[in-house]
């Protein structure tokens, strides 16, 4: 993710190098990254070591068989940040959120920016329009279609499984986020009452699921899981995204 100092507009917010460097504080005592909640400057090393081996060039032979298939038309995808120096007291439960997201094209967790590999060519870099979402893409009928053409199927073939896309898309059946949030806040009201037991609890909590079959149990599973894998806080989102297009190196 890119992000850029929040103090500093002018400063690259480098997660992998981060100014000042930890454990130093800039001149207001300030940090990038707080000690309090398990940072671990070796962690971090690996971490860069790891990136710089995924973003590495690939070799011809492999370049030529290598393509991108990347979801464009999600405009509710953070695709940059700004991000602001903490105090090293910073209490991620109660203190404001240093970070601000900008949002922008993408698949709904993947920025499109982020989503090619620097080096291919323009036609191994396929971009896929529409609302994309990340959990759900290969379900998509126009990317199993794409997969289809680079297969390079006879004609007749390729017009089935175009077909067969088109007739048969499997879609995740998932619960909206409304009834998501209306279940979480019922369990926190009947959890949360310090007067009551560990055992009446529980059985707070499964009088309130049993009113669900088992589908719609599922359903609220699939979309509390796609949430949580797409978006930091799937189910309150930060109150400060900009909307609006930026490109990585905007600052």
């Amino acid at each position: 993710m890119w992000a850029i100092s929040q103090t500093n507009p002018g400063q690259r917010a480098d997660p992998y190098n981060p100014i000042p460097i930890p454990p130093a504080t800039d001149a207001n005592g300030k940090v990038r990254y707080i000690s309090s909640c398990g940072f671990d400057t070796k962690l971090l090393t690996a971490g860069k070591i790891a990136s710089d081996k995924v973003t590495q060039a690939l070799n011809s032979n492999v370049r030529n068989k290598f393509y991108n298939i990347r979801g464009v038309g999600n405009g509710n995808t953070v695709t940059s940040q700004t991000w602001k120096l903490v105090p090293q007291a910073f209490d991620p439960n109660t203190d404001p959120d240093p970070i601000t997201d900008t949002l922008g094209p993408g698949d709904g967790t993947l920025p499109a920016w982020s989503t090619r590999l620097l080096g291919l060519s323009k036609g191994h870099v396929i971009n896929i329009p529409g609302d994309i979402e990340h959990m759900d893409m290969m379900n998509n009928t126009s990317i199993q279609t794409e997969i289809a053409k680079l297969l390079q199927p006879t004609p007749s073939l390729l017009a089935r499984m175009s077909l067969i896309a088109k007739r048969q898309p499997v879609k995740i059946k998932t619960a909206n986020r409304t009834e998501l949030n209306r279940l979480i806040r019922q369990l926190e009201r009947a959890t949360t009452r310090e007067d009551i037991s560990p055992e009446e609890r529980r059985a707070s909590v499964r009088r309130r699921l049993q009113r669900y079959s088992p589908e719609e149990l599922q359903e609220l599973l699939a979309r509390g899981y796609m949430d949580a894998v797409e978006k930091p806080e799937p189910n309150f989102r930060r109150t400060n995204p900009k909307r609006k297009t930026r490109t990585p190196h905007q600052t």
